[in-house]
């Protein structure tokens, strides 16, 4: 009997003893835990003895342990029947064609372990709505949606797999044939190098095909429901604290817009903190606690009214991205009407509020515009010298008064004038008439 006989025989022998392992762990559970028949519409699962040291299920254990046994012994024949034709080469390089072999399987192994990986992903079971809860499948369906690219993908792969294959079916032989020769050189470079090739790669394909869809079909899948599982417990957490969250946020800024209050109560950072983990219906509550207060004791107690400025400022704080520019443009309002104002830090708070709002044309909003071009005129020292402002200062101001005339017409713009006379003064030092 010759060596590549010999490697023929062992190959047939591992694959039934493959095959025999698959039907074994089957009829024992370990791949499917519905041992019982089906009560109703719905399967029973049958009841499950633990290891008592690991607590992993016997049917598990059993898929685990016994596998790796049995692919350990599948695999060793594999080597030592390459061994085996290496030898019987002695007279021309055995060394050379053992290694040759050992990187022919290793490709083998690793494509079939791939296609066995593609082929044994999984399927996502997400619950339809109005779905009558079946363990572990929630009543009304699954709260959210896993990413299921990998499983379209293996999807979309079996099925070219699959489908080239059996239109290439007549091509085969030549195929093969084609093959063998090819491996031939590096195999002995006789006739029976072709068929031993041939025989590994068969090997190897098949066992790793096998392993590897019992590895990703047994543990993967536990993998994936681990980590959903954790999601899930996490999004639950999550949700059943919001409540408290919100309290304390909307606590929190009471007690910051309240007049006994002092603004040594909470630190900065836990204020940024408590808004940031509320959800943004309570920061809008809070936002209109302290645009309320901020409106509403602007002129009459600007002592009051500062204490909202640290509310805007942790509202801004607790923006991942800005997106609500009324909180850089109340913040912008409220540093300008301090009873020691703050004109540079209210102009870059205003600044930005303008370039989240966007067009004014569209968006409106020109107060941002007005009150810039207030701190603007207090910020100008020629303005303070009484003397008419550079062209740049002159006309960075013109176009924000312009903004606010534009929106609500000549008359509404010099009523917003009247209370603010550094307009009027800045508007008659420029000779300028808004019209």
């Amino acid at each position: 009997m010759n060596a590549s006989f010999l490697l023929v025989v062992l190959v047939v022998m591992a694959l039934v003893l493959t095959i025999i392992f698959v039907f074994g762990v089957i009829k024992k559970g370990a791949i499917q835990a519905w041992a019982k028949p089906t009560k109703g519409d719905q399967a029973v699962p049958a009841p499950e003895s633990r290891d008592s040291e690991s607590n992993i299920p016997l049917t598990k254990h059993f898929a685990g342990t016994q596998g790796r046994r049995v692919f350990a012994v599948v695999w060793t024949f594999g080597l030592i029947s390459m061994l085996l034709y290496s030898m019987s080469k002695a007279n021309c390089c055995a060394l050379s064609i053992f290694a040759n072999s050992l990187l022919i399987a290793g490709g083998a192994l690793f494509i079939g372990g791939l296609l066995g990986f593609l082929f044994g992903i999984p399927r996502t079971l997400q619950g339809e709505p109005n779905v009558e809860s079946t363990g572990n499948t929630p009543k009304n369906g699954i709260a959210y949606k896993v990413n299921t690219n990998l499983e379209q993908i293996s999807d979309w792969l079996t099925k070219i797999l699959v489908g080239v294959g059996l239109t290439q079916l007549s091509k085969l032989p030549t195929h093969v044939t084609n093959l063998a020769s090819s491996l031939k050189p590096v195999l002995g470079g006789n006739e029976e190098g072709g068929v031993y090739g041939i025989s590994v790669i068969v090997f190897f394909i098949s066992t790793g095909f096998l392993a590897s869809y019992l590895v990703t079909r047994i543990y993967i899948t536990r993998i994936f429901q681990a980590a959903e599982k954790s999601l899930l417990e996490k999004i639950v957490d999550d949700i059943q604290k919001q409540p408290n969250f919100d309290a304390s946020a909307l606590d929190i800024a009471s007690q910051l817009l309240s007049p006994t209050s002092t603004e040594k109560s909470y630190t900065e950072k836990q204020i940024s903190d408590a808004f940031g983990k509320a959800t943004r219906n309570a920061r809008l509550t809070i936002f209109m606690q302290a645009s309320t207060l901020r409106r509403d004791y602007r002129k009459t107690n600007k002592k009051f009214m500062e204490k909202s400025i640290p509310v805007f400022r942790a509202l801004i704080e607790s923006e991942n991205e800005p997106r609500d520019h009324r909180y850089w443009g109340e913040l912008g309002y409220a540093l300008k009407d301090k009873e020691n104002p703050d004109y540079n830090d209210a102009r870059q708070n205003l600044t930005v509020a303008i370039n989240i709002r966007g067009d004014y044309n569209e968006y409106g909003y020109t107060l941002y515009e007005f009150c810039r071009a207030i701190c603007n005129i207090n910020l100008d020292s020629n303005f303070k010298n009484g003397i008419e402002s550079s062209e740049n200062t002159k006309k960075a101001i013109l176009e924000d008064l312009e903004a606010l005339r534009k929106e609500v017409g000549v008359a509404e713009f010099l009523e917003y004038g009247k209370s603010n006379p550094e307009i009027a003064q800045w508007l008659n030092l420029n000779h300028i008439t808004i019209s």
